[in-house]
């Protein structure tokens, strides 16, 4: 997850902002089963105002399937269909 941090860093930088990159750092998270990283992020791009898509919650989901943390995954579900 670091170096997909950095290249996050960087695209914001030169101002190559996109959901891919959003998506990419939740994924990396997830694979890494991250959650508090999946959700600080996920939160962050909220404040960025980058509206949130179902593949941004289903990696959040991801990061905590992959933790073990269903009742955490459950939450997510829960407000993905807010």
């Amino acid at each position: 997850p670091e170096r997909v941090e950095e290249v996050l860093a960087l695209s914001l930088e030169k101002g190559l902002f996109s959901d891919i990159v959003a998506r990419s750092v939740l994924l990396a998270s997830g694979r890494a089963g991250d959650v508090a990283r999946a959700e600080r992020w996920f939160e962050e791009f909220q404040r960025m105002r980058v509206e949130p898509e179902s593949r941004q919650f289903s990696a959040v989901i991801g990061s905590c399937i992959e933790s073990g943390d269903v009742l955490r995954a459950e939450y997510w579900m829960a407000r993905l269909s807010e």
